[in-house]
Parts: C-alpha cells; structure tokens; sequence
C-alpha cells in the first residue's frame, strides 16, 4: 500500500494557487535535477531547495541567463531563491531553467519552485526531472486545454550535445493534426515554441478543443525536458500540464492517486500499445465505492495516451 500526499498553495500574490508534489523517497534519484519553466509579463519565480537527510547539503545551481548560486543547506532545512522579475531589454513575458549538482546523501536534495504573475493572475509549480533516470528521450502530454485558452510550451536541451525535436498534435481519437517544424537546440538552450499555428487550425476545428502532445526527439534520454502551461482566456485558471517520458515501468500498472474533494475531475493516464484499450477506475469512499470504466474495441493505431475519467461533483 502506498500513500500518496499534495500540497495546494493558495493565495499567491493575492491571486493564483499552485500544487506541490510530494517526493515518492523509495524511487531511486541521482545527485542533478533539471527544470525550465515560463515566467509570464512581470512575473517572478520562487525555488525551495529541501535537505530530507541528517547530513548537510551542498548545491550549485545555474540558470539560464549563466548566474550560478552555491547553496549550503542545513539537516532537514529548507533554502528559498527568488528570482527577480525580468529586467532590461527584451520580451515582457520569458523561459528560465535551472540545473542543480549537489552532495551529500543520494537523494537527499529535494527541489521545487513556483512561477508567478505579480497581479496574482498567473501561478504555477515549477517542475525539476532526475534526467539520470528517464527511460526515453521523447515527451508526452495529455488533454492540453485549446478552447478558449493560451496554451505555452517551453523546451529545453538538458545535454552537452545539439538535438532536433519534432512537436506534434494529436486529437483525442489519436489523429496528428499538426506537425510543428523541427526546431534545433543547442546544449542548454531554451525555447518557447509558436504555437499560434495550433491556436488558428483548432479555431476551425472543434476535435482540437483539446489536445495530447508528442515532441519526437534525436538526442538521448534525458536530453529533453519540457514545461507546458494552458490559461483560460475566461475564467484566468491555469492548467499545469506534465510533459514528460512515460515513466518507470510501475508508472502506467495502476494505483493512481484520485483526489475527490469539491468539484475536482480525476484523469488516470496511462501509456498504451497500438492494442484495445481498457480502463477501469475504482475508488473507495467512506462506506461507499465508486466505479468507473471506459474501453475501445477498435485498436488505436496513433493514440500515444490513453484516458479514464472519472468525476464527482460533492455538495
């Protein structure tokens, strides 16, 4: 049995709320973490560095504009870095990442972060990948907001060597819809990708009101990590959604977390083969269960993720 925890921030600059993720310890980790995220028009970023262990900590981190920090943390203690909003020349809204190398007890050094609007409007986690530990060098998501919203993708070359990736598309019956041109990072380099083409084709499209993401890479494991971010243009809600590898073998066998507090909708996801897909959903509340099934008879030939929903609206 395993027992799984989030933390909801709320409140941030009057406005936003952001989750937290817990650390899942018995997962093996590496000494680096690597993160890149989007810093929205006068936005600012918050990163919490973590010690887990009785030992000291030591850390040095580099961003993306080349400063460099060296932090020492104490057993069990916690180190805040602001990053400032932008300053000087240049876009009002821009991508920032960091890498991290420390010593001290393996896996010890647990990061997270925060990116924010100064008006509240804005709020999200920043997300650090072992990339020691992925197991393939493409990313993945799933149900990307278009409808109504501005959606951001943010890439970053994580390796010492140049890849070229390829983003693409999917509708929800697993049909690519579009094909962005390839785009070439050199190492380190970070790049929002345009995606106004996706904005101008889902306009006329309503199969595109959400989307799954496939970004193809050439480079090695590891070598890719990624951000993607989807605002509604209505309401101002910001959808953090995961792109990322599929995952330890353990990832897609089940016991997914479901959370059933307020209005909330749970999506269990889980890579697929080009087979039936079959989903079942059952949780336990109290004395009462709840279960939910979705399957697909025909085989799903381009489908990369599949999705069993399951919603519940308490009052």
């Amino acid at each position: 049995m395993e027992a799984w925890a989030q933390l909801t921030l709320h409140g941030i600059h009057s406005g936003g709320s952001a989750n937290v993720l817990f650390t899942v310890m018995s997962q093996p980790r590496s000494y680096t973490s690597d993160a890149v995220w989007w810093v929205p028009k006068n936005g600012s970023s918050v990163i919490a560095l973590g010690n887990s262990s009785g030992k000291p900590v030591h850390s040095n981190l580099i961003f993306s504009n080349g400063e460099a920090r060296t932090i020492d943390i104490a057993p069990f203690a916690t180190e805040i870095i602001r990053r400032h909003p932008f300053a000087g020349p240049g876009p009002l809204s821009h991508s920032d990442s960091a890498s991290i190398i420390y010593t001290g007890p393996a896996g010890s050094l647990i990061p997270t972060g925060i990116t924010s609007s100064d008006d509240g409007k804005f709020a999200s986690m920043i997300r650090f990948y072992d990339t020691q530990h992925t197991v393939q060098q493409s990313l993945f998501a799933n149900n990307l907001r278009i409808k109504d919203s501005v959606p951001h993708m943010v890439l970053r070359n994580a390796s010492s060597d140049f890849i070229t990736v390829n983003p693409s598309f999917l509708t929800t019956a697993g049909e690519e819809a579009l094909k962005i041109p390839e785009v070439r990072l050199a190492p380190q380099e970070v790049s929002e990708l345009d995606l106004r083409p996706l904005l101008k084709l889902a306009a006329k499209r309503s199969d595109l009101d959400s989307v799954s993401v496939k970004v193809l890479n050439t480079g090695q494991r590891g070598s890719l990590i990624g951000a993607l971010y989807s605002v509604n243009a209505r309401t101002g809600v910001v959808y953090d959604v995961p792109l990322r590898d599929s995952g330890p073998v353990r990832a897609s066998t089940g016991a997914y977390p479901v959370r059933l507090d307020r209005d909330y909708t749970t999506s269990a996801i889980r890579q697929l083969n080009q087979a039936t897909l079959q989903c079942n959903l059952t949780t336990t509340e109290g004395t009462s269960s709840l279960e939910s099934s979705i399957s697909a008879k025909a085989p799903l030939k381009h489908l990369t993720f599949g999705k069993c929903v399951m919603s519940r609206r308490l009052t």
